[in-house]
């Protein structure tokens, strides 16, 4: 199965526009020409965009500049996706464990600790890899890595949320 980058990325920003608007964050996102296919699920590649994306809102919420920036690049064998926010950022004691099951820095009643761990999941079982770096008080870059693929890239066919 193969993903669209372009289409999927395209599509979890129309679902987390509202949470972007509601924060008052700007994107910075060139939809790659030509397409770049990556071999993974669409779907489960939005579902992870789609939690990337809205961590990143939620890390900005209170910052004075909120920028979303999202890159897309492929050396013909991988492909990486980059999600990068001018937010709180990570502490460094906290990355150790940011990908494990409930673990969350969100104040009670505002996560449950599952989005991140899930997403990882989702990127492992695709043959790929989620990496995140961070400075706190400037930001944090979360950046997927998958198998490249050109043939056969689909679009996402459902609507999923986080």
């Amino acid at each position: 199965m193969a993903a669209d980058t372009g289409a999927t990325i395209a599509n979890a920003l129309d679902l987390t526009d509202h949470r972007l608007r509601q924060v008052g964050v700007d994107i910075e996102y060139r939809r790659p020409h030509p397409p770049i296919g990556v071999a993974a699920n669409p779907v489960h590649l939005e579902q992870v965009l789609i939690n990337l994306i809205a961590n990143a809102a939620d890390a900005m919420e209170d910052a004075p500049l909120r920028v979303l920036s999202i890159g897309v690049s492929s050396d013909g064998s991988t492909a990486c996706i980059s999600i990068s926010d001018t937010g709180t950022g990570i502490a460094e004691a906290d990355r150790a464990t940011l990908f494990d099951p409930f673990f969350t820095t969100k104040p009670a009643g505002k996560g449950l600790g599952l989005g991140l761990a899930i997403s990882y999941g989702l990127v492992r079982d695709s043959g790929g890899a989620l990496t995140v770096r961070s400075s706190p008080g400037k930001g944090s870059t979360f950046t997927i890595t998958l198998p490249a693929r050109t043939a056969g890239v689909a679009k996402p066919s459902a609507r999923v949320s986080a």
